[in-house]
């Protein structure tokens, strides 16, 4: 009877004849047999970590920038086997200690990789130095596996250079940092200025729009009331008609004369203003015309 972790996957090996089963094990306890055993792999991430720290797989990485200067990384990657049908091809090529091969194949990619940038881009650059590590990785552990391993991320942890180098990047990147504070502060005040004028433009919108509304309402008003004053003397005009046939008044200018003095006691202050009348004496001149 053999165990497997919950976190392990694995298949049967024939001591005897060095012959592998096709059938693969997950976790649990299984019934191994006479002259068998189990080989185990992880089903889980498989970390990958080159440090000073105790349980690294590889001590602190010496590499090499594109201008020849020495660089030194602390790093971790992370694998992951991804395709079980290729374990036992993966088996007989790497061994139940496949894991030092990947290491060594992993620190020649990386220091061939860090030939292709420049000392800042360490600091600068980071996040795209991991992404292009992680594709190198991966496409290098796919081909060597047979795409049984893969390469899911690759981290940056820790990044020295030479005292005197790292003094002058050192330099470098306050001088970069304070490029990008001027850039920063010109561009807040660009935005700052287009914001002064979009709101100024607003304004004058806004006060030209006012001053159309006033004068159309003005113009309505103007309009209203000069109909209501044309529908009020129409309405003297038919009354009187009426009440001239009706009490069969026949002269006429006298007639004319009654109707004028009345509706000129109609008129009101608005109505005499709308009417370019502007003082009782020309109100006066109406009724001498009577």
């Amino acid at each position: 009877m053999h165990q497997f972790m919950i976190s392990n996957f694995g298949m049967k090996y024939k001591t005897l004849d060095y012959h592998v089963t096709g059938e693969i094990y997950g976790s649990g306890r299984h019934f191994s047999g006479i002259a068998t055993d189990f080989i185990q792999y992880p089903s889980r991430i498989v970390v990958f970590l080159f440090s000073d720290d105790d349980g690294a797989d590889y001590k602190k990485l010496s590499a090499w920038t594109i201008n020849g200067q020495t660089i030194f990384l602390e790093m971790s990657f992370f694998a992951k086997f991804i395709n079980r049908d290729k374990i036992s091809d993966f088996f007989f090529e790497f061994g139940s200690q496949w894991k030092g091969y990947f290491v060594r194949m992993a620190l020649a990619k990386i220091k061939e990789t860090t030939t292709q940038f420049q000392e800042l881009d360490f600091y600068n650059k980071r996040a795209i130095i991991n992404d292009y590590l992680t594709k190198e990785l991966s496409q290098l552990f796919l081909n060597q596996s047979n795409n049984a391993l893969n390469v899911t991320e690759v981290q940056l942890r820790k990044i020295e250079l030479e005292e005197d180098l790292e003094d002058a990047v050192e330099d470098k990147l306050i001088e970069l940092q304070s490029q990008r504070k001027w850039i920063i502060n010109q561009n807040i005040s660009i935005i700052k200025k287009e914001t002064e004028l979009i709101q100024q433009y607003a304004q004058n919108n806004i006060t030209v729009i006012y001053a159309q509304a006033t004068a159309n309402a003005t113009l309505i008003k103007a309009r209203a009331e000069a109909n209501a004053i044309n529908t009020e003397y129409v309405g003297y005009a038919n009354a009187f008609k009426l009440l001239k046939d009706f009490v069969g008044f026949t002269d006429t200018n006298a007639w004319i004369s009654i109707m004028f003095a009345e509706m000129l006691t109609k008129l009101t202050d608005q109505t005499r203003l709308n009417l370019g009348f502007t003082s009782d004496r020309q109100i006066a001149s109406l009724y001498s015309l009577i």
